[in-house]
């Protein structure tokens, strides 16, 4: 549950109890904890996004697209990868040439 509606609980909360304080003062009806209380969501606005909110946003699309386009970027060069061993041994020689060099037996 957000702050914002914990925050609306409580102050709903407060109102209740206020208004019942100034009925029993009165000789009225006495409210309980389980009387039904107003919501008032339907008349409060949306907060508005904060300049910390907007930079915060901002930074994170900027991060996604990175991800998104280095994602893509290895996409595309395992593609080639494939389609290059298809046509070509020069993956094949590449990797008998790494084994050499590194002195691994395969």
């Amino acid at each position: 549950m957000s702050k914002r509606n914990k925050k609306l609980k409580k102050l709903l909360r407060e109102r209740a109890l206020e208004q019942a304080r100034v009925q029993d003062k009165e000789g009225g009806v006495v409210a309980t904890e389980s009387a039904p209380v107003l919501d008032d969501r339907k008349d409060a606005k949306p907060a508005e996004p904060t300049k910390t909110q907007d930079a915060q946003e901002t930074r994170v699309k900027a991060e996604i697209i990175k991800i998104l386009s280095t994602m893509g970027i290895i996409f595309a060069i395992i593609i080639a990868v494939y389609f290059i061993n298809q046509k070509t041994d020069f993956v094949l020689n590449l990797g008998k040439w790494m084994a050499n060099i590194l002195n691994i037996n395969l």
